[in-house]
């Protein structure tokens, strides 16, 4: 008998790890990023559910 409940737990961790290294990327090129760069990536972590939190005006990410 297959146990399906593995695979799909194995799918949802490697989807994880995937839109982790995702979200990982856009906050590296947010280091090098123009002021417009900057901005886009910003919406684009804001739609990926990233929990983004400003204090004393520095951003931080919770992901």
């Amino acid at each position: 008998m297959i146990d399906w409940t593995f695979g799909n737990r194995m799918q949802r961790q490697e989807r994880k790890a995937a839109c982790l290294m995702w979200k990982q990327r856009k906050i590296e090129e947010l280091m090098n990023a123009s002021t417009q760069q900057f901005f886009i990536i910003i919406l684009m972590l804001r739609q990926s559910d990233t929990r983004m939190l400003v204090e004393n005006g520095r951003l931080k990410l919770q992901l």
